[in-house]
């Protein structure tokens, strides 16, 4: 399957869905004082996929960077199922990603 056929089958599957509430801007960024900065932090996480096929979602690397853009957490996570589906076309995770520098996933009872 080509990468446009892809892409046209997925935007056909995209639903818009209306805003809850009209959106609002609270702050400017440009005008927060430095103190202010250091509240803001933007965090991504790549999911694979485990299960049938790759049929659920799991967390394989989570990575956190301040108001800056500069890194306070770039980590990959071992899933606790086995891998199915690495998604790397989107995640950019392959097998040898999981293989060697991990982080055990916790709980959420730790």
């Amino acid at each position: 399957m080509s990468l446009k056929s892809l892409f046209n089958q997925l935007k056909q599957l995209i639903v818009p869905i209306p805003p809850v509430s009209k959106p609002k801007q609270t702050k400017k960024l440009a005008k927060l004082t430095k103190a202010q900065q250091k509240e803001y932090v933007a965090i991504d996480c790549e999911m694979v996929g485990v299960g049938p096929n790759g049929s659920v979602s799991a967390l394989a690397r989570v990575s956190i960077v301040d108001f800056h853009g500069n890194v306070l957490l770039d980590q990959y996570v071992k899933p606790t199922q086995p891998v199915t589906q690495y998604r790397t076309w989107v995640s950019g995770i392959r097998a040898k990603h999981l293989r060697h520098e991990w982080i055990k996933k916790r709980s959420t009872r730790d």
